[in-house]
């Protein structure tokens, strides 16, 4: 990279007490094959030894700033997109490995569809020693990504790649979400642009009992109802119950009446999505998973009762 010159891409992480992994972190980044970008690492106030991995890198792209207090990932990382120089910001978490082609790609991808404003990637989970546990894609188009964000996040966090003007423009990171602060910002960018995924795996995510996922991951959920209850009920135009929410993703219905207003919700959504779906194979793939969350919300109630083929019809009235 041209000393004066300002890189492609802006890499931040953040790190709290995370030597057990950072190293083989912070190599992938600088080993990748895609080589103009200036990496941001934020430390949170680590007691360990992450200064001193940190600080045994001589590669000049390494920006590296310390808190003077303990702030959180979210803080942390808005701290860095304020360091940040260029349009693309790539995230990366400091217990995670990037494959060498990953920046390429995305930058490749990035460039050719200037309406995307984040693109994350496939990915493989491994165990703590870096064993495959077992490999992950979700939907690559915009369209299937927004109907798959009333379910659940379809953007893995580490793995993305995204516009830092459009980031700035929804505001960044909220500061009050400790977590599922990513699933958040997905939302909001789906208003003002698209998203996407590549098929290909491009990082690998480490389960381990230290992160944040592990060890926050009651609270995630809850925060992750919230969030979807707040930006599902600006899509539709109307306030949707967080209970309905919470027993639509745990697909547990204490009575009849939770059930349908469930369906209820499934049906509303599809239909606001489909308005705007050009694609027959996607039109297609919605509305079948559509009838087949429907479907299996009934299917708790039937038990060979009358009534049951009557709200089936009802409720599957859609072609």
């Amino acid at each position: 990279m041209n000393k004066q010159s300002k890189p492609v891409v802006s890499v931040i992480m953040a790190v709290k007490d995370g030597e057990k992994y950072l190293r083989q972190a912070v190599d992938s980044i600088v080993q990748q094959t895609f080589h103009d970008f200036e990496f941001i690492i934020i430390n949170d106030c680590s007691t360990d030894g992450s200064m001193k991995i940190l600080n045994e890198y001589t590669d000049r792209r390494l920006r590296i700033y310390s808190n003077e207090e303990n702030i959180g990932l979210t803080r942390s990382l808005n701290i860095a997109l304020g360091y940040a120089r260029c349009e693309y910001i790539a995230r990366m978490d400091a217990d995670d490995i990037c494959l060498p082609d990953r920046f390429k790609m995305q930058v490749n991808f990035l460039n050719a569809h200037p309406d995307v404003s984040v693109v994350g990637t496939g990915f493989m989970m491994i165990e703590e020693d870096g064993t495959p546990i077992r490999e992950g894609h979700f939907p690559m188009d915009d369209d299937l990504i927004r109907w798959a964000l009333c379910f659940y996040n379809p953007i893995v966090h580490p793995s993305v790649m995204m516009r830092l003007s459009t980031i700035k423009q929804v505001g960044g990171y909220d500061p009050a979400l400790a977590q599922s602060q990513d699933y958040d910002l997905w939302w909001r960018l789906s208003f003002i642009s698209k998203l996407a995924n590549l098929e290909s795996i491009f990082v690998f995510i480490r389960q381990h009992p230290g992160q944040i996922t592990s060890v926050h991951r009651n609270n995630q959920f809850e925060r992750g109802t919230k969030i979807d209850q707040r930006h599902l009920s600006r899509v539709l135009g109307k306030p949707i119950s967080e209970d309905t929410i919470r027993k639509l993703w745990f697909s547990e219905f204490g009575n009849l009446g939770d059930a349908l207003a469930a369906c209820k919700l499934i049906l509303d959504y599809s239909t606001n999505i489909l308005k705007h779906v050009q694609s027959y194979s996607q039109r297609t793939i919605i509305k079948k998973d559509e009838k087949s969350r429907i479907r299996s919300i009934m299917t708790q109630f039937a038990r060979n009762q009358s009534w049951y083929m009557v709200l089936r019809a009802f409720f599957l009235r859609k072609d």
